[in-house]
């Protein structure tokens, strides 16, 4: 068997394998023929490892009609099993790990054996027997003396028991692994395994944008297997959308189709997973519980326990539903994956009958847009918002009511605009608006003045624009006003109007100053505090209605006093109760400029 010391310093074709040199392998095969069993297995593995699966048949048939041994056909046997799991051919996987069972074992052999039985559970989606064979490797091999394969089963155990949900466990077994490739100075399977480990902290935290920039960092770099950069830049795929950044999602999903090798199920349903994962963030959720079904069939059909498990807890995740009915035959009680979609708590999703249904009882299943965004998922928060360009009022940010803001590279969330930027993109989600009608829908003025109030609503749209960030070009200037960019959607429904109606705002602090002054009168300091504005907003106010005649002024300096001039109405009051001509107007005007 292959020990430590031959893979670190030995230069057969065993221990070239061993190092991850598969193409020196297959180099030195075919300049110097292999002799040794060890060495004729390392070339079935590098030719099975690296995707050419039909030059391992041929070659493996080769070898057996020369000379076989025992030790050839149980290292050989498993290298094939693993090449075929990877291709997607499970069947075959399966009736060669079954030949090897029923074969007189190799001294020293029964390690791959174990090994090769756990791999075709691992891909039947059986992850509590992948883990007991996987242990089986793991203690032949350290009987044996050999590296390589305790190096394999510590790798495989890692992957069933994250899949089991048990995260930490997982990344205790991983880490063994990963030690021992860097003490075996075996280059390839460290980078792999260091993907491994980001595959899984992405999948568990799927807003860690650190871990997402690692894992891409060591998928460009040389070394890494296609299987690998497969399955990792499918859960990128699917964080990226988590995350909202849906071109780095339709970046990620373009290398797992240009990944190499042959496909197999797990990666066929990754990949739906993550493209239904897209659809839900854009707001497609048509053509997403399409996909998600998809996915979800493939699992079902290649009886991938795990993979069931998976796309519905993601289905459930962007779409919501119950999933899976238990009565088929590939839902069993003892076969139930557990998922963890962890984030510093407690088991966020655990898979339990209930009513004949396999239900995902998750904290974080179809959450509220304020929790997603809590969690950093933009993309999740935007999941329920209408296709294609999108502002959606009233997300909640650091400093109150905002928006939350998709386009087809990414969903952002803007700063908190004033409560007029935000009353200005309501008004414009209905259509484009001239410059008058803008002006009554924000402050409820009935007559519109260019002078006066276009520096004003130069003032809104800036802010808003400013808000929008990037997108404040979707806010386009029409000849006599402003209309949202064609195309784009404002959705509403689920903000709370800020501050009231307009118009009863403005009401509200003429009738109010009014309401106050009567009697006695009252100073500019006790108005303010009555009506719960500054006093310099209270004496602005003030004085132009003193302007319009509705108030009195008595007195002077430091004691003068504001009475209520008659019992009636403010003068060139309407029925209802609009604010005169001219009051409202002025009193808007300089306070905005003084903002």
């Amino acid at each position: 068997m292959t020990s430590g010391d031959e893979i670190v310093r030995g230069e057969t074709l065993a221990a070239r394998f061993a190092r991850g040199e598969l193409d020196e392998v297959v180099a030195g095969h075919l300049r110097a023929p292999a002799v040794r069993d060890l060495d004729r297995a390392a070339v079935i593995g590098a030719y099975a490892w690296s995707g050419r699966l039909d030059e391992a048949l041929a070659q493996h048939e080769a070898f057996l009609a020369a000379a076989s041994t025992p030790t050839y056909r149980d290292v050989a046997g498993c290298h094939l099993v693993i090449g075929h799991c990877h291709a997607g051919e499970l069947g075959a996987a399966r009736r060669l790990a079954r030949e090897l069972a029923a074969a007189p074992p190799a001294d020293g052999a029964a390690a791959y054996r174990h090994h090769a039985a756990a791999f075709v559970a691992f891909f039947r989606g059986r992850m509590g027997r992948c883990a007991r064979r996987s242990r089986q490797a793991l203690r032949a091999a350290v009987g044996a003396g050999d590296a390589l394969v305790q190096l394999l089963a510590n790798d495989l155990l890692a992957h069933a028991t994250f899949l089991r949900g048990h995260t930490r466990a997982a990344h205790r077994v991983l880490a063994r692994a990963i030690h021992l490739s860097a003490e075996l100075n075996l280059t390839a399977n460290y980078l792999n395994l260091l993907a491994t480990r980001e595959i899984f902290a992405i999948t568990a935290e799927p807003a860690d944008a650190a871990a997402a920039g690692r894992l891409a960092a060591l998928l460009d770099r040389d070394g890494v297997s296609y299987v690998a950069r497969r399955h990792g830049h499918a859960a990128l795929a699917v964080a990226a959308c988590l995350r909202g950044e849906l071109a780095a999602a339709r970046g990620h999903l373009a290398l797992v189709a240009g990944s190499g090798g042959a496909v197999d199920a797990r990666t066929r349903v990754r990949l739906l997973c993550a493209r239904a994962s897209l659809g839900a963030a854009r707001g497609e959720r048509a053509a997403a519980a399409d996909t998600f079904a998809r996915a979800l069939t493939l699992a079902l059909r290649h009886r991938h326990v795990d993979l069931v498990a998976e796309t519905a807890f993601l289905r459930r995740l962007w779409l919501g539903g119950a999933l899976v009915p238990t009565a088929h035959p590939v839902i069993r009680k003892s076969d139930i994956a557990r998922l963890r979609w962890a984030r510093g708590e407690a088991p966020a999703a655990t898979a339990a009958i209930d009513d004949g249904l396999l239900v995902w009882a998750s904290a974080g299943a179809a959450p509220a847009r304020a929790r997603a965004l809590e969690a950093g998922l933009l993309g999740l928060a935007a999941a329920a918002l209408p296709p294609g360009e999108v502002v959606a009022i009233g997300a909640p940010g650091a400093g109150g009511p905002g928006v939350l803001v998709r386009d087809p590279a990414a969903v952002a969330l803007a700063a908190a605009p004033s409560d007029t930027a935000l009353r200005l993109l309501r008004a414009l989600a209905a259509g484009p608006r001239r410059k008058p009608q803008l002006v009554t829908a924000l402050w409820g003025l009935t007559r519109y003045h260019p002078h006066l109030h276009d520096g004003t609503l130069y003032t809104a749209v800036s802010r808003l624009r400013r808000a929008l960030g990037p997108h404040g070009a979707w806010l386009e200037t029409t000849v006599d006003g402003y209309q949202l960019r064609p195309g784009v959607t404002v959705v509403t429904g689920d903000a709370p109007v800020v501050g009231g109606p307009p118009a009863a705002r403005s009401r509200t602090l003429t009738d109010r100053l009014v309401e106050v002054a009567a009697g006695g009168g009252v100073t500019c300091a006790e108005a303010a505090r009555a009506i719960g504005v500054s006093p310099s907003t209270a004496l602005r106010a003030l004085r132009a209605l003193v302007a319009a005649g509705a108030i009195v002024r008595l007195g002077s300096g430091a004691g003068t006093r504001y009475a209520r001039a008659r019992d009636d109405e403010v003068p060139g009051s309407g029925a209802d109760g609009d604010a005169a001509p001219g009051v409202g107007a002025g009193v808007l005007h300089r306070g905005a400029r003084r903002r």
